[in-house]
């Protein structure tokens, strides 16, 4: 039969462990000194009574295995640098990885990126979306007005690119110019890219609207825009030197993508036959044409949406 004063031990010894457990946590979570103080009270606490209660029993287990708890202090370091090593790694890795792409993806991207077990920066062979699009009447725009008011109204159609290409997840590759190069299913794999693409390229077209309400009020020059799509295998990964790496896309994809945008018309979205029928139903007055753009020895069947 277990004794009253030893039940009452256990129970104590149950109840002071209890309140350590709550005291750490609220300390946690509210950073106060009162509850590290009652915390190290605790702890004096249960050790006087561990003591008094086994401190015979604990002198012969600490005689018998002293040359283990000799050198438990070196394991318990050696553990504890391990982890802190690899909490270290994991955390220099996040923020490579974040450096990369913290000004090209939105940060709900990054959010999974970072969560992403199988991310390869290196460079691969994968199916992607890209999305191009530039500024009609540019070179008009350029001679026709000052300097400083071309610079900040292409900062404003940067603006409203960005915007809603991070808005549906799209990876800004890059801008050329007065060209936005996009990227759909790269870094962050989608299993609707090409929804994710053309969706896109239709806000795309409305924030431009809307901006150009904005410019007319203001009394500036509104900004046209033209779109094209394409969707195909490419090589993702980090290209450049030593000193410069940027992450991009390279493949036949892209220049198509760059094709069809330049045959958009202003307000004209332009995609491939196969883009169109992954992703048809978000164009609603699509018509298919075919056409000849440099680097193709067959006419490309496509979709204009006006």
């Amino acid at each position: 039969m277990v004794s009253l004063s030893s039940a009452v031990l256990v129970l104590g010894l149950s109840f002071l462990f209890y309140g350590m457990v709550k005291s750490f946590l609220y300390y946690r979570k509210t950073k106060q000194v009162m509850h590290l103080v009652l915390l190290s009270v605790i702890i004096v606490i249960a050790s006087e009574l561990w003591i008094r209660a086994y401190g015979g029993r604990l002198k012969l287990f600490f005689d018998e295995y002293r040359l283990l708890f000799a050198i438990l202090p070196l394991a318990a370091f050696l553990v504890y640098n391990h982890l802190r090593e690899g909490r270290t790694a994991e955390r220099l890795a996040k923020d490579r990885v974040r450096g990369y792409f913290e000004k090209y993806v939105s940060p709900h991207v990054i959010s999974k990126l970072l969560e992403s077990k199988n991310l390869k920066l290196g460079g691969k062979r994968q199916e992607v979306t890209v999305l191009f699009t530039d500024l009609r009447g540019f070179t008009s725009l350029t001679e026709n007005n000052e300097p400083e008011l071309v610079v900040s109204l292409l900062n404003r159609y940067y603006e409203a690119a960005s915007k809603t290409v991070f808005h549906n997840d799209g990876t800004i590759d890059k801008f050329v110019g007065d060209a936005v190069m996009a990227v759909f299913n790269a870094p962050l794999e989608q299993a609707d890219h090409v929804e994710k693409a053309v969706k896109c390229a239709v806000e795309m077209r409305l924030e431009f609207k809307k901006l150009n309400k904005e410019l007319k009020k203001e009394g500036l020059p509104e900004l046209g825009i033209g779109i094209g799509i394409a969707t195909g295998v490419a090589v993702t990964g980090n290209v450049g030197s030593q000193k410069v790496v940027n992450y991009t896309v390279i493949g036949d994809v892209v220049n198509t993508a760059a094709r069809l945008q330049g045959l958009a018309k202003k307000e004209e979205i332009v995609v491939t036959e196969s883009v169109f029928k992954k992703a048809g139903k978000l164009l609603k007055n699509a018509s298919m044409m075919k056409v000849m753009v440099k680097g193709k020895a067959k006419e490309l069947v496509v979709y204009v949406d006006k």
